[in-house]
C-alpha cells in the first residue's frame, strides 16, 4: 500500500516537462505576435509622421513660392513637426528604426518646386511595408535607383542590403 502512495504523490518529469515545454510555446506565439503587431505599428506611426512633416513643410513654404533652402536643420525647428521625428540633437530628423544623422534627409533641388525626404536605416521588410503603402500617396517614390510603382517593384527595390527610400513631393 506504501508503494501505491509513492507513486501517485506527485508530477513526474516528463509532466513537468511537457508543462514547461508548453508555457515555452505559448510565450513564444506571444512574443511573436507582439513583434508583428509592434513593427506595424511603427510603419503606420512613420506614415503617419511623413504626412505630417509634408504638410508641415508645404504651409511653411506657400508663402515663398519654392522650397529652395529646404534642410533638415530648417524643417526641424518649424512647430508643426512631428514630435517622434525629432531626435535630441538640434536639426536631426529620425524614424522609428535609426536615429543615426542621416536617418531622415530633406533636400530639393533647382528649379526648388519639390523637395525630396530620404529614409535610411531601414531593412528591407520595413522598406517594403513603408514604399508599398505610400507609393500613391506622393508624387514619386523611389529606393536606391528604382522608382517604386506597384507593391511587386517595392519588393523588388528594398531587396537588397541597407535600403534608401526617396520620396518626391510637390
Amino acid at each position: 500500500m506504501n508503494l501505491k502512495l509513492r507513486s501517485q504523490a506527485g508530477a513526474t518529469l516528463v509532466e513537468i516537462i511537457m508543462v514547461v515545454a508548453l508555457i515555452a510555446l505559448i510565450t513564444i506565439g506571444v512574443l511573436t505576435y507582439f513583434n508583428s503587431a509592434n513593427q506595424s505599428s511603427k510603419v503606420e506611426q512613420t506614415i503617419n509622421n511623413l504626412t505630417s512633416l509634408t504638410s508641415a513643410i508645404r504651409n511653411q513654404y506657400a508663402t515663398q513660392g519654392d522650397y529652395s533652402g529646404i534642410t533638415e536643420a530648417v524643417v526641424y525647428n518649424f512647430a508643426n513637426v512631428p514630435v517622434m521625428m525629432k531626435s535630441g540633437t538640434a536639426g536631426q530628423l529620425i524614424h522609428p528604426w535609426s536615429s543615426a544623422t542621416t536617418a531622415v534627409t530633406i533636400s530639393t533641388a533647382s528649379p526648388f518646386d519639390t523637395f525630396t525626404m530620404g529614409l535610411g536605416g531601414l531593412d528591407s521588410a520595413t522598406c517594403t511595408d513603408i514604399a508599398s503603402k505610400i507609393y500613391r500617396h506622393f508624387d514619386a517614390v523611389a529606393v536606391g535607383a528604382s522608382a517604386v510603382t506597384s507593391v511587386a517593384t517595392a519588393q523588388s527595390a528594398c531587396a537588397v542590403s541597407s535600403p534608401t527610400m526617396n520620396i518626391t513631393v510637390r
